[in-house]
């Protein structure tokens, strides 16, 4: 039930992921800017 379940929700996760993790990296990097400027 759990694998029907993985499979069905896959194909939305897969998209998102690859979107938040580019914020994320951008984030970062901008603190990144930030302590190194500080």
């Amino acid at each position: 039930m759990v694998d029907d379940l993985s499979e069905e929700v896959r194909p939305m996760s897969w998209e998102a992921p690859e979107f938040s993790e580019i914020k994320i990296d951008a984030e970062i990097n901008s603190y990144q800017d930030d302590f190194a400027g500080a």
